[in-house]
This record gives C-alpha cells, structure tokens and sequence, in this order.
C-alpha cells in the first residue's frame, strides 16, 4: 500500500471512522493480503458495480470463503443481489457478515 494511502487509513482510525477495503467481481481477492491490515472490513462485490439487473454471482462466494479463511476476524460485507435466500448462503462461513 502506498505511504500516503497506509497515513489516510491512519488518519480514518483517527478519527473514529472505520476503513473498508471493495473488490470488484474481476479482482483477485489475494489483492487485499497487502492492504487487509490497514483495514477494518472487506466488502465484496457480486455484482458489476453500476449496473442494475444482474444476477448473483455465485463465484463469489470463493471469495468470501477465502477471506474467512485467512482473516476469521474481519467483518466481510457483500453487495448486490442480497436477499434472504442468497444471505442463507453466507452464513456457515460468516460470524460476521453483513
């Protein structure tokens, strides 16, 4: 992570604000393990940001899984398509999920 962004998250944590890290569907989500501690929580996308209509993508549920796996403390939110049936699907990997 770049100095200036580690001193932003700095300054957030501060300030009394949490620092959130998104990855879009096409971003590995190894791409957090050099910024994940700088962080407060990781929001994955399951949809393209921007677009309205599409369908849950079901991959990224990996990602979710992957992140519980490396971090078992690290608030994981999830975005696009959410609704009670697809949130059923979260909640063996999650403790805290929202």
């Amino acid at each position: 992570m770049p100095r200036d962004s580690v001193d932003v998250c700095r300054k957030v944590r501060e300030s009394g604000m949490k620092v959130g890290l998104a990855l879009k569907p096409g971003t590995d989500v190894t791409a957090v393990e050099q910024y994940v501690d700088h962080a407060d929580m990781v929001l994955i996308m399951t949809v393209k940001p921007g677009f309205g209509g599409q369908k849950f993508m079901t991959d990224m549920m990996n990602k979710v899984r992957w992140l519980r796996q490396q971090y078992p403390e690290l608030d994981i939110e999830v975005d696009g398509v959410v609704g009670p049936a697809i949130y059923s699907l979260f909640i063996p990997t999650n403790k805290s999920l929202v």
